[in-house]
């Protein structure tokens, strides 16, 4: 009895969002950093009451893909947008495994919540500037292309495709006039080679 006390405080006081569920899915369980996320009491998030926080366009992929886990048993990840206590969605990462017994039979689910908002945020950061670096290449007056320090290409401009007929970068042949230079990552390693070849000589 004591050693099941110590369990439910140490749950209740560590910072990570746990809950459990029954095997048909209803959350019977949630700690008390779930509460304070959600500035919300246990019957607000009990049973299914909980998908009343979720993002609308999240809502229906995430609940199916929660009832796919139910069915199969098997252990299920799942992102999606959540009501914080200040009114405002955060992304959280949900990660629930199955407690079963010695039948192999489900008889709990347990699960874990981690608030991703900042890594969302960072991989939008990252997006937007490689669409602004990719714009950029794509309109300045040169055909461009890069290639990982394998050397496979991963981009090649518009206007070196229209230059070469189409026919990508294969078979261009030497150019005098082309630069090349090696892009390194802030360790210092190989990252990228970038190529660029002016459309207009050089005097």
């Amino acid at each position: 009895m004591q050693r099941d006390l110590d369990y439910r405080v140490v749950i209740d006081t560590t910072p990570t969002l746990i809950f459990s569920a029954r095997p048909d899915g209803y959350v019977d369980y949630v700690n008390r950093a779930c509460l304070e996320y959600f500035g919300a009491s246990f019957e607000d998030l009990d049973g299914s009451a909980w998908t009343k926080f979720v993002h609308p366009d999240d809502l229906e992929a995430h609940v199916r893909r929660w009832r796919e886990a139910m069915a199969s048993g098997e252990p299920a990840i799942s992102e999606a947008r959540y009501r914080t206590s200040s009114g405002e969605y955060r992304w959280l990462l949900l990660q629930t495994k199955p407690l079963r017994d010695d039948r192999g039979e489900v008889i709990r689910w347990f699960g874990a919540a981690t608030d991703i908002e900042h890594a969302k945020r960072a991989e939008e950061t990252l997006r937007n500037a490689e669409r602004d670096v990719r714009t950029i290449l794509e309109t300045i007056p040169a055909i461009v292309r890069t290639a990982r320090p394998d050397g496979a290409l991963d981009f090649i401009s518009q206007s070196w495709i229209e230059r070469m007929g189409g026919g990508g970068a294969d078979g261009c042949g030497p150019m005098s006039f082309m630069f090349e230079r090696v892009v390194y990552d802030w360790r210092g390693a190989p990252l990228a080679l970038l190529s660029v070849l002016p459309i207009e000589p050089l005097l």
